[in-house]
């Protein structure tokens, strides 16, 4: 049986290879370009598989939007060196961009005076619920299911 891999999550090896080029050439415009074209899932698999220096290269170049969104589908370690590389209060910026759960999602793995330093950049609204959802346990209701959250049933279905 031969198996031939030829993407990783969607993203194929020229999308790949084309972006390392970019970066170590500093093609700026090209990096946006071709980041423009992949989802955030796609990104974030390249920048957990990426080279520090290639990763490093990519977050001080992209786009609040683009890298937000990826922020948010790698693992927790690559979060934080991420959020090392831009600093406490870009990263509160980038954090605004993102739903109140997602925030959460990203900064509960982070030491306290982190967490603290985060949420002295976000609005005041923002920074009592991403209080409030951490208050309660992992995977409890209240973590799970706020006040801005509908769950309905399909009928037919």
């Amino acid at each position: 049986m031969n198996i031939k891999i030829s993407s990783h999550y969607g993203l194929d090896k020229k999308a790949i290879d084309d972006l390392i080029e970019s970066i170590d050439n500093e093609e700026l415009e090209n990096v946006c370009n071709i980041v423009k074209t992949i989802d955030s899932v796609q990104l974030a698999y390249f920048l957990s598989t990426s080279i520090s220096d290639h990763r490093e290269k990519l977050v001080n170049i992209l786009d609040q939007h683009l890298l937000s969104d990826a922020l948010v589908h790698v693992v927790p370690d690559l979060q934080r060196e991420i959020i090392e590389t831009l600093g406490i209060e870009n990263t509160a910026k980038l954090l605004m961009l993102l739903d109140i759960e997602d925030i959460v999602t990203i900064v509960k793995d982070l030491d306290r005076k982190s967490i603290e330093n985060i949420l002295n950049y976000l609005p005041n609204a923002t920074q009592k619920l991403v209080e409030e959802l951490l208050s309660y346990p992992e995977e409890s209701a209240g973590r799970l299911i706020h006040e801005n959250m509908v769950i309905a049933h399909i009928i037919g279905r």
